[in-house]
């Protein structure tokens, strides 16, 4: 009897262990700023490209629409299923004319996606975000400052078995002036 217990035991302890394997199996890989310039293809469908910058226009503005595309690894034994990625954006403003560090700014916006279905042992690209970046610069121009970086933070929401710091993903990109 003792013996039936002991192995019953195992047995579902290493069930237990089996299932918290295959449930932390999902990371952010990677997190791309990309772009599509407002004058490439009027009325047609937007082709976006991978951006190292952001260069404004000589009145501060951006001259298109910027989007994050996360990069999400499943590399877990099951399915990844019913996901929430949440986004936040800041910006780092300096006072102008100064080469000053800056100072980020609270998140400006703030979005979340949720995505179906990430198959095992695969990769997806989630859109989160479409940033309007000329709402966020316009509230900026003429006070005494200018913004020099952005920054992305993107986190999947946790559950049980995950691994915490694969959820977790940073980037930032330069904005230029002309």
């Amino acid at each position: 009897m003792r013996k039936k217990i002991i192995t019953v035991l195992a047995v579902v302890f290493a069930l237990h262990a089996l299932s918290q394997t295959a449930l932390a199996g999902l990371a952010v890989k990677e997190i791309k700023w990309q772009v599509v310039s407002a004058a490439e293809k009027p009325g047609g469908k937007a082709s976006y490209r991978d951006a190292a910058s952001l260069t404004l226009d000589k009145n501060g503005k951006f001259p298109g629409k910027v989007r994050l595309l996360v990069r999400v690894e499943n590399s877990g034994a099951q399915a990844a299923e019913g996901r929430v990625f949440r986004c936040a954006v800041s910006m780092r403003i300096t006072k102008d004319g100064s080469a000053g560090p800056g100072l980020w700014s609270v998140p400006f916006t703030v979005d979340e996606r949720r995505v179906g279905k990430i198959p095992p042992d695969e990769t997806a690209d989630v859109i989160i975000a479409h940033l309007d970046l000329n709402v966020y610069l316009k509230r900026i121009a003429n006070t005494g400052f200018a913004p020099d970086r952005l920054a992305a933070s993107v986190m999947a929401e946790p559950r049980k078995g995950d691994e915490l710091a694969a959820l977790l993903s940073q980037s930032e990109i330069e904005l230029k002036a002309k």
